[in-house]
């Protein structure tokens, strides 16, 4: 944890209690949370936290390559914190995000930049449809 704080000193933001706890929240998160649930989970602990503090730290965070910004929907955008190329699953009705793990029918990333000596900074890719919880609801 102290190299991302040390990364985001170098990008130009304080540390404040607000922002350190911001890269904590995500800090292993898996749950691919938008700014509003940053926002909805942090404010009883930080009650003078603004969404501009959360938007401005995301940011940040993202055009570091600390956290990448999932847009899979129009309206809303998660925040992943495991940079490692990976697919997502996007659920159309919940809009819950879900690490999808991979192996066979999808490119070696590694092997692609290697030949091609290309560098892949982002890969996008989504699988969207509808998870369990709301199919089961359905039924």
């Amino acid at each position: 944890m102290n190299k991302l704080f040390d990364r985001l000193k170098e990008g130009g933001l304080k540390l404040t209690p607000q922002r350190l706890a911001i890269a904590d929240y995500l800090k292993g998160n898996t749950s691919h949370p938008t700014a509003a649930k940053i926002y909805e989970d942090l404010k009883p602990q930080y009650p003078s936290m603004s969404m501009a503090t959360i938007y401005n730290t995301l940011s940040t965070m993202a055009e570091m390559e600390l956290i990448q910004e999932l847009r899979l929907h129009k309206e809303q955008i998660h925040y992943d914190p495991d940079m490692s190329h990976h697919l997502h699953f996007f659920c159309r009705h919940c809009h819950s995000v879900i690490d999808v793990p991979h192996k066979e029918g999808i490119p070696d990333f590694k092997e692609f930049e290697k030949k091609t000596t290309n560098r892949i900074d982002h890969v996008s890719v989504a699988l969207i449809g509808v998870c369990k919880k709301c199919l089961q609801k359905k039924q």
